[in-house]
């Protein structure tokens, strides 16, 4: 298990306290010729009820599509904040549960959520009611301070209200923006991820190569 560290850019705010070390990834260089939202990493540690999870980065296009996502100025601010790899349920034919669709939506619960899942901070615990098949894993993921400290896997599904770590009194955690705009991306061409496969690093224990860190450490 990771310990207590920054989550944040090197230069930034102190992190909330009890807050985990997370790996970081510069969307804007990853695969920066493909239309999926995200690029794959390896196959996590974690398992629920035998669900199999993938360590996944946003990718360039994936990154901006989500940006052009950004309606109000609070989702624009937190689009702009450092990103990290993070975790993804997938579905039985080893696609991600997340779709394209979903994204091309728009629908603000999963714009919000996935800006959690991928800017938010890493906190130890288990939010119950992420434990019921939610997307991002059993992984505590929040912002403290937005959107009222729920977790991604609550805000995905709007269940805010029903999120057992959700904090609306806690200081608000804000890290140095570091993203420039991405160019522009159309929406409509996002596409679902490829099927995961073995040949990009994954392993079953979650140690094999890829950027920086273990499974444990997203």
């Amino acid at each position: 298990m990771a310990s207590a560290a920054s989550a944040g850019p090197p230069g930034g705010p102190p992190p909330p306290p009890g807050s985990l070390i997370r790996t970081p990834s510069d969307p804007s260089q990853v695969t920066p010729t493909a239309s999926t939202l995200f690029s794959l990493v390896r196959r996590a540690t974690t398992a629920e009820g035998g669900a199999e999870y993938y360590i996944v980065r946003l990718t360039a296009h994936g990154n901006a599509a989500l940006r052009e996502l950004c309606r109000t100025p609070e989702q624009r601010e937190v689009w702009s904040w450092p990103s990290y790899e993070f975790l993804v349920k997938m579905k039985k034919d080893r696609t991600p549960v997340i779709s394209a669709d979903q994204i091309r939506s728009a629908r603000p619960s999963y714009v919000n959520g996935l800006l959690i899942a991928s800017r938010g901070v890493r906190f130890p615990g288990i939010c119950h009611r992420s434990r019921q098949g939610h997307p991002f894993g059993k992984s505590v993921v929040r912002l403290p301070g937005t959107w009222e400290g729920c977790c991604a896997n609550c805000k995905w599904k709007e269940q805010t209200a029903q999120c057992n770590v959700r904090n609306s009194n806690e200081p608000r955690y804000i890290p140095q923006a570091s993203a420039p705009l991405p160019p522009p991306s159309r929406v409509e061409e996002l596409t679902d991820s490829d099927e995961a496969n073995d040949d990009n690093g994954a392993s079953g224990d979650g140690g094999g190569a890829g950027a920086g860190g273990t499974a444990t450490a997203v």
